[in-house]
């Protein structure tokens, strides 16, 4: 019998929960699942009718309770495997995002069983590269990548499936892709070579360093912090919006800020992170966005032509895309990590082209 850790989001249940339930029947199964209301419902159709197993939550189980479920190995398992939740809650609330990092790093902590010591779970691929929250690179046991696992799905973000043996010694990762299959040290940031060549990624690593800081980037992020409130009072004086889906771009209130915006007071170009890169996504006004958004300070007009005209480039859609692949994000972080450029002139595509490979020289 096997103790096997299962972390997954509710709403995959016909698809992945009742089959790993039910290949792993007759073992010891902790079933841990994004919130109460999801524990609550799996809890009633499991719990009396198949023995050898509990539900926790995501809560519960990155507060500790699975170190308390007295298995054979205590905290310890076979086999840990899942497609856990990337985020729990509204972070306006106190929600935490990309929880997945989290989760991964607990997972890969406990013991292991008496036999085996396996993980294998879903996650975007923000994993594979360095991070202060998480990364796997340098981890011991990572054996296997596979970017075919997107597939799958459909998400905001690229999701792969990686595998860690902490009985495999080995430095080379398998990494799977629509390419085939190669192998890569894992010390590195580990790349899908099937959807972004070697090249780009060496540009990729550049730009991250050029723009390692707000002032050597085109545009700026506020950064407002925790210490906002949907009511507005002496403290919190400034208004945050957001926009709404419509072409006409109407502004929403978000929240109050008790600090001063970026450009406040000033014309801004400003474009979201999080919607589709077209001119649905750009605002222009002196009303100032909101944490989602991104900005440029105008000194007239025409500048707005200007911007368009590099950012909306054929070289600049494709490096973004590109830069999603790399990423694993699929937000417009290529935006954010965009070094100044001439905001004063038009831009051709051979222009921007010359502009990115200069980097390179």
């Amino acid at each position: 019998m096997l103790d096997i850790l299962l972390i997954y989001r509710g709403r995959v249940f016909d698809e992945e929960i009742y089959p790993q339930l039910e290949l792993y029947k007759h073992d010891n199964v902790v079933l841990v699942v994004e919130n109460l209301i999801t524990k609550n419902i799996i809890s009633r159709g499991l719990i009396g009718n198949i023995k050898n197993r509990k539900v926790i939550t995501a809560s519960e189980y990155l507060g500790g309770k699975v170190d308390n479920m007295g298995y054979k190995n205590t905290g310890g398992f076979d086999f840990k495997l899942g497609n856990p939740p990337y985020s729990i809650g509204d972070r306006s609330e106190g929600g935490q995002n990309k929880i997945y990092n989290q989760i991964s790093k607990k997972t890969l902590e406990l013991p292991g069983g008496g036999k085996y010591d396996i993980t294998s779970l879903h996650t975007p691929t923000s994993v594979l590269k360095k991070s202060k929250r998480f990364s796997l690179i340098g981890q011991r046991g990572l054996k296997t990548v596979d970017f075919t696992a997107n597939e799958s799905f459909d998400e905001n973000v690229i999701i792969c499936e990686w595998t860690v043996d902490k009985n495999y010694k080995d430095k080379e990762v398998e990494v799977i892709s629509n390419g085939g299959v190669e192998y890569q040290d894992n010390d590195e940031k580990i790349y899908d070579y099937s959807k972004v060549d070697k090249s780009f990624t060496q540009l990729y690593e550049t730009l991250k360093k050029v723009t390692d800081t707000p002032v050597k980037r085109m545009f700026r992020q506020n950064n407002f912090g925790p210490a906002t409130s949907k009511e507005k009072d002496d403290v919190h004086e400034y208004t945050l919006y957001k926009t709404d889906k419509t072409e006409d771009r109407n502004l929403l209130v978000s929240k109050y800020s008790k600090r001063i915006p970026y450009g406040y007071g000033k014309e801004k170009f400003s474009i979201s992170m999080t919607k589709a890169f077209d001119n649905l996504a750009i605002f222009v006004g002196k009303e100032d966005l909101d944490e989602g958004s991104m900005c440029i300070c105008l000194n007239n007009t025409t500048e707005v032509d200007n911007i368009k005209s590099f950012i909306f480039s054929d070289y600049f859609k494709l490096h973004s895309e590109n830069w999603k692949n790399v990423d694993g994000y699929g937000y417009n972080y290529s935006l954010k990590y965009l070094p100044p450029f001439d905001k004063t002139k038009s831009w051709t595509n051979e222009e921007v082209k010359n502009f990115f490979e200069g980097f390179l020289d």
